[in-house]
């Protein structure tokens, strides 16, 4: 999480994205966001709550 402006105002393809998200299920958001993650460089170790950085 990190802290956002007041007045931060998202564009128009990031409100499809993350509307796109919402409809998801859980278990599917998970697996969406964490390939997300994977492509920038981090290792998900699904036994461990810790990641391996790249």
């Amino acid at each position: 999480m990190v802290p956002v402006p007041a007045n931060y105002k998202m564009t128009r393809e990031a409100n499809l994205v993350l509307t796109a998200l919402q409809r998801l299920d859980f278990s599917q958001q998970i697996t969406v966001l964490g390939n997300a993650v994977v492509d920038m460089g981090v290792i998900l170790l699904p036994s461990f709550s810790t990641h391996l950085y790249l």
